[in-house]
Order: structure tokens, then C-alpha cells, then sequence
């Protein structure tokens, strides 16, 4: 029985190895140059940003710390327009 196991357990070896030599080893990927920049981000202005939403009511509320919040004063519409991930 012990016979028996070892040579199972040296096949599955050999076999395990044999798999290992087929898979080509991966070359590690070497850059030259710089990282490529990421792409630059265009800030809308107030009107274009009122103008993505036509027919529909909306207000741009400036905040005492200076950010400014798109509002809908309509229950409803700001879940149709806007999707949160």
C-alpha cells in the first residue's frame, strides 16, 4: 500500500512540474519614459452647468465655505438627473 501512494504521489509530482514548464514565465514590464498624465478636468461655468438642465427647475446655492450646490426644488427631479455611485 505504501508502495502504491508514493508512486501516485511522485506522478502527481512529476505531473505538477511537467504543467509548471509549459506556462512560459512572464517578463516583467519595463518603462522608459514618463508616466502619462491623466487628462486634464474642464470646470462648466455656472450657465452651461443651469443649461444641462432645460425645462426643468434648478438653483446653484453658494455655500458660506464657498462651494456651490446644484439644487432641485422639485421632489423627485433630483433623482432623475442625478445617479451616485
Amino acid at each position: 500500500m505504501a508502495i502504491h501512494t508514493f508512486a501516485v504521489v511522485t506522478l502527481v509530482g512529476i505531473a505538477a512540474l511537467s504543467l509548471q514548464r509549459l506556462v512560459p514565465p512572464r517578463n516583467p514590464i519595463i518603462t522608459t519614459g514618463p508616466p502619462p498624465s491623466a487628462p486634464s478636468v474642464q470646470s462648466l461655468t455656472d450657465a452651461e452647468l443651469l443649461a444641462l438642465f432645460p425645462d426643468t427647475p434648478v438653483g446653484l446655492v453658494t455655500l458660506a465655505n464657498g462651494r456651490k450646490r446644484l439644487i432641485f426644488p422639485r421632489p423627485g427631479d433630483e433623482e432623475r438627473f442625478v445617479k451616485r455611485l
